[in-house]
């Protein structure tokens, strides 16, 4: 599931065959560094999900690693996205 939320930003969301889920996080804004990352959970809608990691890939590209249900994860970014 990949949403293009404008030109700058979009969000990208990959599960594997292992039920290890992806969210990637596109900002054409923002000037990460190795220390931006930080652990904790993620809030989508009001939900909290799990992180098992976060990656910064580039300045302007995160990948956050969650531990959670596909369908819950997917329904509540669905939601967010609407």
């Amino acid at each position: 599931m990949s949403k293009n939320v404008d030109r700058k930003v979009a969000l990208i969301l990959y599960a594997d065959r292992n039920q290890a889920f992806h969210l990637s996080l596109f900002n054409n804004s923002w000037n990460l560094t190795e220390k931006s990352a930080s652990a904790g959970d993620l809030r989508i809608g009001g939900k909290a999900f799990a992180l098992r990691e976060v990656d910064i890939r580039t300045p302007h590209l995160l990948t956050v690693h969650v531990g959670a249900d596909r369908d819950a994860l997917q329904s509540a970014l669905a939601q967010a996205l609407n």
